[in-house]
């Protein structure tokens, strides 16, 4: 009884935990062609930075990835925000696709494209 007890217990506080997790919200991306840089604030409210953040932002060209930066907490409870810079290494034509991929630490992600002018 006791170990039916302690699972009843150990699944409560799992789904708790779950429930309370949830993937970002939105990407917001400002792409500026003279700086060659891509600013990307993803909105994802928390509660605790240190438990529950973004733990990563993945930049994609064209299908390939080409940055990517990882977080070990959230800047703050509502958002997270990175600048990526790119070299003129990085062809960066227009119409070429840029797709930014934010993921939580706990569950889900958000994926967003943006078309280069």
């Amino acid at each position: 009884m006791t170990k039916k007890l302690m699972g009843i217990i150990f699944f409560m506080v799992l789904a708790t935990s779950l429930l309370q997790a949830h993937a970002p919200k939105k990407n917001e991306l400002n792409f500026d062609r003279q700086a060659l840089s891509l600013k990307v604030k993803t909105l994802h409210k928390v509660g605790n930075v240190k438990n529950h953040h973004v733990k990563s932002i993945v930049v994609q060209l064209n299908g390939q990835s080409i940055a990517s930066q990882s977080f070990a907490e959230q800047q703050n409870e509502e958002f997270q925000e990175w600048e990526f810079k790119f070299g003129p290494e990085v062809s960066l034509p227009k119409g070429a696709e840029l797709t930014v991929i934010s993921t939580c630490n706990i569950i889900g992600r958000k994926k967003t494209t943006i078309t280069l002018e």
